[in-house]
């Protein structure tokens, strides 16, 4: 029942995100939507806790709260910024590889 309610969550939430919603709504959204499912079918209210993971070089940082708003504060705060670095090196390395691929047709 719980583990239902959680891949349907992640779904919502990676179609919205797909459909360009900013992770903060996408979330809220996504939440409302699966406790309201769950309300409809009988189930109980679901009692989620949320964890932000953030990969930095001088190691792994977590932080794990109930609050939706304060989970969202922390990756915000910490997650995203190092999301974003890693999106745009990401994207150098990708322009820099097809630079090469087209040098090299060229010839």
């Amino acid at each position: 029942d719980i583990h239902i309610s959680l891949v349907q969550l992640k779904q919502l939430l990676m179609a919205s995100l797909g459909e360009g919603i900013d992770f903060r709504s996408a979330l809220t959204e996504a939440v409302h939507t699966m406790q309201s499912q769950r309300q409809a079918s009988g189930s109980s209210r679901a009692n989620l806790y949320f964890r932000v993971k953030c990969f930095w070089l001088e190691g792994k940082k977590q932080w794990q709260t109930k609050y939706m708003e304060k989970a969202i504060s922390l990756w915000v705060t910490h997650a995203l910024p190092r999301s974003k670095l890693k999106r745009e090196r990401r994207r150098a390395r990708l322009e820099k590889n097809r630079g090469k691929e087209e040098d090299t047709l060229r010839r």
